[in-house]
């Protein structure tokens, strides 16, 4: 067996020879010397392994014990960075947003831009903003996720079809994030007329999958019908190709919103039996934001495995950071509920429709929709779901 280090020569030589290109041979020389100080580097190693983890290239995750190290690595600062170092920055911050140590991944993603535009790698550049998009809304800021995802969408437009499939997927999830399930709604309609039948091409689509699945799955928790079945029709088939290919970061996924479906159908038992595989996948790795994403029904699901046992420390854990986010989020309203918006409130948990919640207060449709909007208006909410989370968030509804 190779060692180590020989692992990465090919990258190595095949850089190398490309920087044989450039006219300005100090740059060449200053350039050589940081890739060999990248690749020989103990800490790069261990970062790269961790990286291709997350890229579902091994079948195996990668300790707890190798995350110090990961935490730490410092990739060098140079006027000339070269292009190698977009890779490390990007994915180092992709994993630091899902260990929830979101200000140094807030800098590497910005850091990863910068070099991207510095060098015109128009598809790494796609995935810098995507991260940094990414971790932006983690840490609260959906404008600013916003604003990231329009660059990426810009950069992704001028590439392939690919990228602008991938970009609009990122769409979708970044607007169910954020509360706006019609306009998510819109694209998983018009994505589900164009999956690929070919289940191999179907399967590295996988992106646009999960987004689809999480679609249905708020869809579901707002009108009764098919949609939680079809989630989980999907999660199955993912989660069966992920265990077949040892791609256990999907697999994980797949478990976490299986878990979410089946917690929308009522069915919390089996929904706690998919947390507990999930919570057995994410804890050698510490896993965090794949879980405290999907917000307060998270909460519920954890709070229920704490309860029961499973994997009590860590999904303590992922509690704690689940709940401190929410009281960082959670202010007093300025103009409290009226008693009967309260009763309205408590409705628009349930799945009945603005006529039926007129039957069950003996009020006109007309009425219940005043209510909703002032609702929507005082919770700072732009739907139904988002009302009941922030609800939720601020206590409201317990």
């Amino acid at each position: 067996m190779p060692s180590e280090p020989n692992r990465f020569s090919p990258m190595n030589r095949i850089l190398l020879t490309k920087m044989e290109n450039i006219s300005d041979k100090t740059v060449i020389e200053s350039e050589k010397e940081i890739l060999k100080q990248q690749i020989s580097g103990e800490k790069l190693k261990v970062f790269l392994c961790h990286a291709h983890a997350d890229r579902d290239t091994v079948k195996a995750p990668v300790p707890v014990h190798l995350q110090p190290p990961l935490r730490s690595v410092c990739i060098p600062r140079h006027p000339h960075a070269i292009p190698l170092s977009v890779f490390h920055l990007t994915l180092l911050g992709l994993v630091l947003a899902e260990w929830n140590d979101l200000e140094p991944a807030l800098r590497h993603a910005r850091e990863s831009v910068e070099l991207c535009n510095r060098w015109k790698q128009a598809e790494n550049l796609v995935h810098s903003y995507v991260s940094l998009s990414v971790t932006l809304q983690a840490m609260g800021d959906p404008v600013g996720a916003l604003a990231a995802f329009e660059e990426a969408r810009q950069v992704a437009n001028g590439i392939s079809d690919y990228y602008a499939d991938y970009m609009a997927a990122h769409e979708a999830r970044l607007l169910l994030a954020q509360g706006n399930l019609p306009a998510a709604s819109l694209w998983a309609a018009s994505w589900e007329g164009r999956v690929p039948s070919d289940e191999k091409l179907a399967f590295w689509r996988e992106h646009e999958f999960f987004v689809l699945v999480r679609v249905l799955i708020a869809q579901g928790r707002q009108q009764t019908g098919s949609s939680l079945d079809e989630a989980l029709k999907w999660l199955s088939w993912l989660l069966q190709e992920a265990e077949k290919t040892g791609a256990w970061k999907r697999a994980l996924l797949a478990l976490v919103l299986q878990a979410m479906a089946l917690q929308a159908q009522g069915k919390d038992k089996e929904a706690l039996t998919a947390l507990a595989r999930a919570l057995a996948l994410g804890e050698p790795e510490g896993y965090v934001r794949t879980f405290i994403d999907e917000g307060p029904q998270m909460g519920q699901l954890l709070r229920g495995a704490v309860v029961q046992g499973i994997t009590v420390d860590y999904a303590g854990r992922l509690l704690a950071a689940l709940e401190g986010e929410a009281t960082t989020a959670a202010t007093p309203l300025v103009e409290p509920l009226s008693p009967r918006e309260t009763e309205v409130l408590r409705l628009l948990t349930t799945h009945l429709s603005h006529a039926e919640m007129a039957v069950e207060l003996v009020v006109s449709v007309h009425t219940v929709r005043s209510h909703v909007k002032s609702i929507y208006s005082k919770l700072d909410a732009h739907s139904r779901i988002e009302a009941v989370d922030r609800a939720r968030e601020l206590g409201l509804l317990d």
